[in-house]
């Protein structure tokens, strides 16, 4: 809101901007969409929605997991594979580890 207030040089005070918003059924969001979505999901317009492909390769690392592969074994069988990263890149064990945690816990 500050943001705007400067651009504009101060002519729509920040009061202003919040009832013009909320004049037009404008609501801020809680959680904003992040430029650079978390693996498993993209945005589509203006949403973040799940990527099914890449929701298949979260649940081929689930399953290796499972089956006792450690994480840096998980991102040498995915490179093998030539499964790309989220930006096209290599995996590593980092990753990996990140998207366990992150799928594990939303299962709790």
């Amino acid at each position: 809101m500050s943001k705007i207030s400067e651009l504009t040089e101060g002519k729509w005070p920040k009061t202003s901007i919040i009832e013009a918003l909320q004049a037009h059924g404008i609501k801020k969001s809680d959680t904003p969409i992040p430029s650079k979505p978390k693996y498993g999901y993209k945005v589509e317009n203006g949403e973040l929605v799940l990527c099914e492909k890449e929701q298949k390769i979260i649940k081929l690392i689930l399953e290796l997991h499972a089956q006792g592969n450690s994480l840096r074994k998980i991102a040498r069988i995915l490179n093998e594979k030539k499964i790309k990263g989220k930006y096209g890149g290599l995996w590593d064990k980092s990753v990996i580890s990140t998207i366990i945690k992150r799928e594990t816990k939303q299962e709790e």
